[in-house]
């Protein structure tokens, strides 16, 4: 059994590996409720391309949200939210907005695993206000560049800490994770956030399958 889960953790590597190696569809969530105040919360299912659902849950800080029937369309810069490995930016209106400036945990909880998290941030400090953002997990900065507000830069001051002045633009969380939490302890007038996964984890019993064909099809060439 030991040798069976390490081919079955080999192939699962390889497969997430692979499905990084050049942009991908990715698929974002869409709200279907929103609480404002400083204790928020939100709920909504990201459905991926082959109809897998991954349900999303936030509690913390909202200053406001929009689900895909209402609002405006803050991702109107398509560009600024694709990135070698993220083939495409959010079609739908969708977003949450903060002030931040307290020490309020907001933390995104998903029904499975995912990996290779991407974040889109929407108008991150202003001119004269940089603000900051520091996750339980390490990110990368996809890209960055004009967006709704104005076209200021989005930072790194540390492997887990982003940083921005009317910022815009995409990150991404290497990490397998079931949930992300963050602070935002610096106010600003307000900025917001959505997220997309490529795919989720498939099921241990659908790697355990995986690898069984695999064993079959090497004795077979053998």
């Amino acid at each position: 059994m030991k040798n069976r889960i390490s081919k079955v953790s080999i192939i699962a590597g390889a497969m997430l590996f692979s499905a990084t190696a050049m942009a991908v569809p990715y698929s974002y969530v869409r709200w279907n409720s929103i609480t404002n105040g400083a204790s928020g919360s939100a709920t909504g299912t990201i459905t991926l391309p082959d109809s897998t659902t991954v349900g999303v849950t936030y509690s913390g800080e909202v200053r406001s949200g929009q689900t895909s029937a209402q609002g405006i369309f803050y991702w109107n810069i398509p560009t600024t939210y694709q990135s070698a490995l993220i083939d495409n930016a959010p079609t739908t209106k969708d977003i949450i907005t903060m002030v931040g400036g307290n020490s309020n945990v907001k933390t995104l909880t998903f029904s499975r695993p995912v990996t290779n998290l991407a974040m889109d941030i929407l108008s991150f400090g202003r001119a004269g206000r940089p603000v900051s953002y520091t996750f339980n997990h390490d990110f990368s900065i996809q890209n960055n560049g004009p967006g709704y507000w104005g076209n200021g830069p989005l930072g790194q001051s540390s492997p887990n800490t982003l940083t921005g002045s009317e910022g815009h633009g995409v990150i991404m969380f290497a990490d397998t994770m079931t949930s992300l939490s963050w602070t935002a302890p610096v106010s600003e007038d307000w900025y917001g956030f959505t997220v997309g996964v490529a795919g989720a984890v498939p099921e241990p019993s659908s790697l355990l399958a995986l690898a069984g064909s695999m064993l079959i099809l090497r004795r077979r060439r053998k």
